[in-house]
């Protein structure tokens, strides 16, 4: 299992993570079963990372690749991607990624529009829209989330 989440003071991985790396990372172990990205950047982390994962990591059952940001990480073609390729990560169970489009009315319309249609042609994945933001609790910065799931569109 390969997980990003420590944005403490302390932490200077998230700025080293791009979409470059992370694609690396998936050819090189392309046995992940598990990857979690929290906190990533927009500007650095995008959906090229998404295909990364999902084209070379057959045995992939959980991909999170969520940011602070709502927007820019995940395009609809990701999703038609997937639907498409049936064999790129065909374990795959859930899938947490942001939760709307491009920030437009018809970036969202789209974006939701595909997500449901590969949640229709993979009726065992469970896609988790997420929400991360930081909040500083006890002198340091933590995490936190919201979500929503959806399953057979």
């Amino acid at each position: 299992m390969f997980r990003f989440q420590d944005v403490g003071y302390q932490a200077h991985n998230e700025n080293q993570m791009t979409d470059a790396a992370a694609t690396q990372l998936a050819r090189v172990c392309p046995k992940l079963r598990v990857v979690k990205l929290q906190g990533a950047q927009s500007s650095r982390l995008t959906d090229a990372s998404l295909i990364g994962f999902l084209s070379n990591c057959p045995y992939l059952s959980s991909l999170e690749i969520s940011g602070l940001r709502d927007q820019g990480i995940v395009k609809d073609s990701s999703f038609d991607a997937l639907r498409e390729n049936p064999t790129w990560a065909p374990k795959l169970k859930t899938l947490r990624i942001p939760r709307c489009g491009d920030g437009t009315y018809k970036g969202r319309t789209s974006y939701m529009k595909a997500m449901r249609a590969l949640t229709r042609e993979r009726e065992k994945l469970v896609v988790e829209l997420v929400n991360v933001s930081q909040r500083k609790k006890w002198g340091d910065w933590e995490l936190e989330e919201s979500h929503e799931r959806y399953r057979k569109g």
